[in-house]
């Protein structure tokens, strides 16, 4: 997700969505320690690249 689009989103749907791809990386996590291996494994680090830009755009929001 492009910082563009996230700071296009309201407060509400940046946390929404941010709880959304950290449950995605918890799914990701758990199916890598079942199955040993993952379809994407670059999966996990753009999820976690999200996360960072959605948290630092909803810092920028809530400081103004």
């Amino acid at each position: 997700m492009k910082a563009k689009e996230i700071r296009e989103m309201t407060v509400a749907d940046i946390e929404s969505r941010l709880k959304e791809t950290i449950a995605e990386i918890q799914k990701y996590n758990f199916d890598r320690a079942i199955k040993g291996q993952v379809d994407n494994p670059a999966l996990k680090r753009q999820l976690k690249r999200d996360v960072a830009r959605m948290k630092t755009i909803l810092k920028e929001k809530l400081a103004n």
